[in-house]
């Protein structure tokens, strides 16, 4: 696990507690902070992002980073042989977005990413916000088509990246 932060706790209480998963290694910026979820945690090694990528029993990294840092630590990661699970957002633009996924690609890796609650009151709010004209919860009229789709991250961040391919939504 890269990221040693506050949603840390509920990813490590849920994968520490999982039959057939290992946490081996909690990297942080902050050595500190992950040597304290490590040993709270009961995790076998702890420092750096580095710590983590070069565990050789690392097959996957949980990265918990800042959203800026997602992209560059995911690729980080693929670089040193590693599966990803990326907190939401993936990246902050489209153009990282899919390079990490190009990577992940010819590396023969997967990349995940955590889901937002699709039209949950984050997303709904910055699509009102676009056409203040629709109510995507109340619509009648069958699916809606539209070519935007929000990421929204803690209500710190919005970013809006163009779909390559159109998004119905249902009201």
């Amino acid at each position: 696990m890269v990221g040693a932060g506050t949603i840390s706790n509920t990813y490590l209480e849920n994968l520490t507690g999982f039959a057939d998963t290992e946490v081996f290694a909690i990297g942080d910026i902050v050595t500190e902070v992950a040597k304290e979820k490590a040993a709270k945690y009961d995790i076998p090694a702890a420092g750096d992002v580095s710590t983590v990528l070069n565990h050789p029993d690392v097959e996957i990294v949980v990265n918990l980073t800042i959203p800026a840092a997602h992209a560059e630590v995911a690729s980080q990661a693929i670089r040193a042989g590693k599966h990803v699970w990326n907190e939401k957002p993936l990246a902050l633009d489209r153009v990282s977005g899919n390079s990490l996924l190009r990577e992940a690609e010819a590396a023969g890796l997967l990349v995940g990413c955590a889901p937002d609650t699709f039209l949950g009151s984050g997303l709904q709010t910055a699509y009102r916000l676009i056409d203040p004209r629709l109510e995507i919860q109340r619509r009648e009229d069958g699916p809606r088509r539209f070519d935007l789709a929000a990421t929204i991250h803690q209500e710190e961040t919005t970013s809006f990246l163009l779909a390559e391919k159109d998004i119905l939504v249902h009201g």
